[in-house]
């Protein structure tokens, strides 16, 4: 399981990714001093480039053999990224208030709309923070709004199936047995077992807040 986390609450702070493999930790990416420096979410594409962004830019960044490049610049702050069961990179946008919203799919370097996010829907605020499940569908988070929801996309609309107000929902990912780990923008990771069944599956040692969660194997990373 790669975990994602950011170093601090500001700008500046470093951000670092972290492999977690049953109980051992390893430091597994740490951003150079360009840019904002933080990290808000990442993801491995199928030919095992890393991609990143902060979410206070407009940039998405790739990491090829150890160099990093802009593999795509937006006109609004990328905040967070997934990909689909072929690979495909997706991005949300979201104003500087976290309310409304849009998610697009990168089709040959021109981003696809897919989906528009009215914050309402979501208990009015969104941090841009979604997942695709085992079937690509979409699945939203309210991020780091508390009380805090997971949402899936149903005929366009989103549909709340767990909500929380002792901790926050950021990245998530679905797990192999179709639970979902979520970061907590504190410093846990939890497994929720849809209804309501939810257990912690990781605490970080490290200072800073975990804001997002992938799930690969032990050589992916």
């Amino acid at each position: 399981m790669a975990l994602i986390y950011v170093h601090g609450d500001t700008p500046n702070a470093t951000g670092r990714i972290y492999r977690a493999w049953h109980s051992d930790v390893a430091e597994a990416y740490v951003r150079p001093p360009e840019g904002n420096r933080s990290i808000a979410s990442a993801v491995y594409g199928s030919g095992g480039d890393l991609y990143y962004c902060d979410a206070t830019e407009t940039r998405i960044y790739r990491v090829h053999d150890g160099h990093v490049d802009e593999a795509y610049r937006h006109n609004g702050y990328i905040r967070h990224l997934a990909v689909d069961s072929a690979g495909r990179l997706y991005f949300s946008v979201v104003g500087v208030m976290h309310d409304d919203g849009s998610i697009f799919r990168l089709d040959n370097g021109k981003a696809v709309p897919i989906l528009t996010v009215n914050a309402a829907d979501l208990g009015g605020s969104w941090s841009g923070t979604f997942a695709l499940d085992r079937n690509d569908k979409v699945w939203l988070s309210s991020g780091a709004a508390s009380p805090s929801g997971l949402y899936q996309v149903i005929n366009g609309a989103p549909v709340q199936v767990y909500s929380a107000t002792d901790h926050a929902i950021m990245g998530f990912a679905f797990l192999p047995d179709g639970s979902i780990a979520f970061a907590d923008n504190a410093r846990s990771v939890y497994q929720l077992t849809l209804p309501n069944q939810v257990a912690k599956l990781f605490e970080s040692p490290y200072e800073g807040r975990l804001t997002d969660v992938q799930i690969g194997d032990h050589g992916s990373m």
